[in-house]
């Protein structure tokens, strides 16, 4: 039963960041805010192994390839971050869902992990489920509603978290230890970020509203810290497999929240997507191997 309980709370606060990065949109650029939140969740990560005195020495190729975690995953959260000006972010959340399909196409390229018939068909089905929500008609999002730049973006942040779980499992096989690899690879993230922003020599700044405050501080402590440590200890209890079905259950939450807070309204064709979509989801992670438990 306590397995139950802690399932759904790592379904209950993962499908929750999605509404808290649109508190994040308007007055600060998604670069900015990506930074921030990143190098505030790095330094809790690095402040507890720290605490625990977990090993933080590391050659310079570990440090090199957390980098490139940390790039790829700062890609990740700049595309979602400027999706959801487009979209509603329960719909973002569906179109990232595709990641799990992802994942398992990124095990079979890079670490030539089997493929079965179910994940073909599964792939195919929660690619159908996506174009269904979309092209159905009935939608209010946040702003614009655009999914012709929505839609490509939030799927480029699927690619990239798909990118980053092949690096992530790169570094698992090299036995760095999952604190300090979060520590570094999101401090470098941030960096990066950073380093983009003044790229496109945009202002820094930051909103002290707590409307900004508030939502930065939960999506860095409960998005980024507190969900990763639950799905660990989930992992740790059921295994990966059954553990990553919070990717297919934590939309429909994402969705239940646009509804709630973004006026977000979905008709008969949308649910069948819906369907479709965590229905395919459903196969692919029940026929493939998840990255961090893919053969060595």
């Amino acid at each position: 039963m306590a397995d139950v309980g802690l399932y759904a709370l790592t379904v209950l606060l993962w499908g929750t960041t999605w509404i808290a990065v649109t508190l994040q949109t308007g007055t600060i650029a998604p670069e900015v805010s990506v930074s921030y939140r990143f190098a505030l969740a790095g330094l809790l990560f690095l402040g507890y192994a720290a605490l625990r005195q977990i090993r933080l020495l590391h050659s310079p190729a570990d440090h090199a390839w957390m980098a490139l975690q940390g790039f790829l995953l700062a890609a990740t959260f700049v595309c979602i971050y400027v999706a959801t000006t487009r979209l509603a972010s329960g719909l973002v959340a569906i179109v990232f869902s595709l990641v799990a399909v992802l994942n398992v196409i990124g095990m079979r390229l890079f670490f030539r992990t089997r493929m079965h018939a179910r994940l073909l068909f599964g792939a195919v089905l929660g690619v159908v489920g996506v174009l269904l929500i979309f092209g159905a008609n009935g939608r209010e999002g946040p702003g614009p509603d655009d999914p012709v730049i929505g839609l490509p973006v939030s799927f480029a942040a699927a690619l990239f978290a798909a990118l980053a779980g092949m690096v992530i499992v790169r570094n698992q096989r090299r036995q760095i230890p999952m604190v300090p690899l979060n520590g570094f690879s999101l401090l470098y993230g941030a960096g990066l970020a950073a380093a983009y922003t003044l790229l496109l020599d945009k202002p820094f700044g930051v909103d002290w509203s707590p409307r900004y405050l508030g939502s930065l501080l939960y999506l860095s402590v409960v998005g980024s810290v507190l969900v990763f440590a639950a799905y660990l200890e989930l992992i740790r209890r059921v295994g990966a497999e059954r553990a990553g079905y919070v990717a297919v259950a934590s939309p429909v939450v994402a969705l239940l929240m646009s509804g709630a807070f973004e006026s977000l309204r979905l008709d008969e064709i949308s649910y069948v997507g819906l369907i479709a979509c965590l229905a395919g989801n459903v196969l692919v992670l029940r026929g493939g191997a998840h990255p961090s438990t893919a053969r060595r």
